[in-house]
């Protein structure tokens, strides 16, 4: 339920009351990964509906945030209230007003409006080196392959990335193509290669190679 916890957990807030966090600078940080409802989604809510937000104890870190769900009460151009309904974190109670911004809205409950393809698309699953993941290394080449059947909701797309000076053979972690994108996303035009296709970086760019 956590996106994160403070050392020592979240105890009581400290006695001064919850802020609503901004999720919009995380989606920033790890827009492939990291998905928040689209604009018509936010259009469509009505009083009633449940919607989440990232809630944090006044005077923690900016980023940490405790996944809360609201009941909306009102819902206008100027903002939305709501009530935590569900769960509820120490220190907040049903009672509690919440005022905010549609954009503050990490994720709805029930969606009127099917507005899924970014999620199916970058949640797609790819095999890719661990040194890329963890920023030790550069994308050095990309090899599509026949992908197998996927795990789950999620297709998968059959590619793997190596990093600089791999020859291969290391093992691969398996997850969403959202990852390799955060860390590069220069390199999306070269996904819509076909199937056989192997691509190494090359002088600033990119070349396919046999």
């Amino acid at each position: 339920m956590f996106d994160t916890v403070p050392e020592g957990g979240w105890g009581n807030g400290g006695g001064t009351g919850w802020s609503v966090v901004d999720p919009q600078p995380i989606k920033q940080n790890a827009p492939y990964t990291f998905f928040l409802p689209s604009a018509a989604e936010l259009a469509a809510l009505r009083p009633g509906d449940r919607v989440q937000l990232g809630l944090a104890p006044d005077g923690f870190f900016e980023g940490a945030a405790e996944r809360v769900w609201v009941r909306l009460a009102e819902v206008t151009a100027e903002g939305c209230t709501g009530t935590p309904d569900g769960e509820i974190p120490p220190g907040l109670s049903a009672d509690n007003s919440l005022s905010f911004m549609p954009r503050h809205i990490w994720a709805v409950s029930e969606m009127r409006v099917d507005d899924l393809e970014e999620e199916m698309r970058y949640l797609a699953g790819a095999h890719m080196d661990p040194l890329i993941l963890t920023g030790a290394a550069d994308v050095g080449w990309l090899e599509r392959r026949a992908p197998h059947a996927g795990k789950g909701a999620y297709p998968e797309t059959g590619w793997y990335a190596f990093a600089e000076g791999s020859d291969g053979a290391g093992s691969l972690y398996h997850g969403p193509i959202g990852l390799l994108l955060n860390f590069e996303d220069r390199m999306m035009p070269l996904l819509r290669a076909p199937v056989g296709a192997r691509l190494e970086r090359w002088d600033g760019g990119w070349r396919r190679v046999a």
